[in-house]
């Protein structure tokens, strides 16, 4: 792809602050393309994302007293620089699987004006502004999973069993908006056959993005870098079967990570290469927030073998936050973090009434999501001041999301476009219940709406931490319901 004038892609990307596709710059953006965004040099001068006082002297991993998106303030942003010297924190947000739905193909090129990747784009922009509060701070690197082949078509997709297939413009809006490593390894990446994988592959790296977790034998199983700067932050990825098969004798052809025999061994080993190492995980468990016996031991094993944190995806729903200490490390246990783009919840709307069946159409549950957002400091020696003596893993920010919907509106007589998409679950609640409801919606719909989202809010919550959280609170003056204070919890000193 080569350069573009002014398209419905840089006007997106201009509103929200994202990234222009590195395959494809703007000729006005500010500077050479951007592949790895964890290398953007940040300002001298940051305000940092601190957490508050119970958030402090908790451990990073146990539920505070006061649920962190109950807190009563508005969030800071120009709290104290970090330490003269020092460099800046590293964020690594992992989200989970981007998925190829009929609807969510549907919304993209309803949205997408005279680019079709504007409307792919045009999906995430509502974690725009997270991501530009994390960037203000530090570095970032965006890790989601690709739950779907982009390649010739070999199958037809269809909706039940679930196939998929997506369009090359998809991967174009994803790294756009800011998407920088997709994780490959799950149960749709033979949708389209083996060679529909290598396809994927190829088309993934053509779109200027760090993947992991499918290639050939040389490649499949190798960690990728996620930060080739201080901290060195290495990915591996794997997906999880109960009878993992074996690899295809042609070591040219495509195939995908499995957790095996092999797996404790290369952890081990990328752990010696790497200042820090995440291990992804993709269960296969449809809708089973509770990890399965088999999952928590493979966790464990992980935690073992050296990763500094394991997030898991696959069951599109959230999972529970655990926690291991092992050679004086804290290593948080993220079981899943659920679906980032999909229609799963279609049907869960206000005046419908929740009966949860087979599939996800009236799974509450379904339409509650999150990012992992890990943070890693750098340690200084013995108090110095602008000394590195290496980094840590300081804390976890677990932001629930809410996969908003519009389809009743959408589907009545000249009603407005069809929306979906992720935005941040409320942490406290607006005066006007309108505020943040769509366009056309009536008072009484977008106080169902906002019902909706305080039961999703609370089950998520409660699954993250395993409490039940506090009510929310009335906003205080000029809050913005869904930009959620800091909750960067620390963890606990060896």
């Amino acid at each position: 792809m080569g350069r573009r004038g002014p398209t419905a892609l840089a006007a997106v990307l201009a509103a929200l602050g994202c990234r222009t596709p590195a395959a494809a710059p703007h000729p006005d953006s500010p500077g050479p393309p951007v592949v790895a965004s964890a290398d953007v040099a940040t300002p001298a001068a940051r305000p940092t994302l601190e957490p508050g006082p119970d958030a402090a002297s908790a451990s990073a991993f146990d539920p505070p007293p006061v649920a962190a998106a109950d807190t009563p303030s508005p969030p800071a942003h120009d709290a104290e620089p970090p330490m003269a010297g020092l460099p800046p924190p590293l964020f690594v947000i992992v989200g989970g699987d981007l998925m190829f739905h009929d609807q969510i193909a549907s919304v993209a090129r309803e949205h997408a004006g005279d680019d079709p990747a504007a409307g792919w784009a045009w999906l995430l922009r509502e974690l725009a502004p997270l991501r530009r509060r994390l960037e203000a701070v530090g570095r970032t690197v965006f890790v989601a999973n690709l739950e779907s082949p982009i390649a010739a078509e070999r199958e037809e997709p269809r909706p039940f069993p679930p196939r998929f297939n997506g369009p090359p413009e998809a991967l174009a809006g994803f790294r756009a908006a800011g998407i920088d490593a997709l994780t490959l390894a799950n149960n749709h990446a033979y949708d389209q056959h083996r060679e529909g994988l290598a396809e994927t592959v190829a088309a993934v790296e053509a779109a200027g993005f760090v993947h992991v977790g499918a290639g050939d034998a040389a490649t499949a199983r190798a960690p990728a870098v996620l930060s080739e700067r201080d901290p060195r932050v290495l990915l591996l990825q794997y997906l999880w079967l109960p009878s993992p098969p074996r690899d295809p004798a042609d070591d040219a052809a495509a195939r995908v990570a499995v957790l095996d025999e092999r797996t404790v061994d290369e952890v081990r080993a990328a752990a010696t290469e790497a200042d820090a190492l995440l291990v992804v995980v993709h269960w296969v468990g449809e809708f089973q927030a509770r990890p399965l016996p088999a999952w928590r031991d493979w966790a464990e094993r992980l935690a073992d073998a050296g990763a500094t944190a394991v997030v898991g995806h696959g069951p599109h729903v959230v999972g529970p936050v655990e926690r291991v200490e092992r050679d004086g490390r804290v290593v948080p246990l993220v079981f899943s973090v659920g679906n980032l783009v999909s229609n799963m919840g279609w049907g869960v709307h206000p005046g419908v009434p929740l009966i949860p069946t087979g599939d996800s159409e009236f799974r509450l549950e379904a339409r509650t999501e999150a990012l992992a957002v890990l943070r890693f400091d750098p340690a200084t020696d013995d108090g110095a001041a602008a000394r590195v003596a290496g980094w840590r893993l300081t804390g976890l920010w677990m932001v629930p999301l809410w996969l908003e919907d519009n389809r009743p509106l959408a589907n009545a007589p000249r009603g407005p476009l069809r929306e979906i998409f992720p935005r941040p679950l409320p942490w406290c609640l607006p005066e006007d219940p309108a505020a943040g409801c769509f366009d056309g919606a009536s008072e009484r719909w977008c106080r169902g709406r906002l019902e909706l989202l305080q039961t999703g809010r609370d089950g998520v919550l409660r699954t993250l931490w395993g409490a039940d959280p506090e009510p929310l609170a009335r906003c205080p003056a000029g809050a913005d319901p869904y930009a959620p204070p800091p909750d960067f919890r620390r963890l606990a000193a060896p």
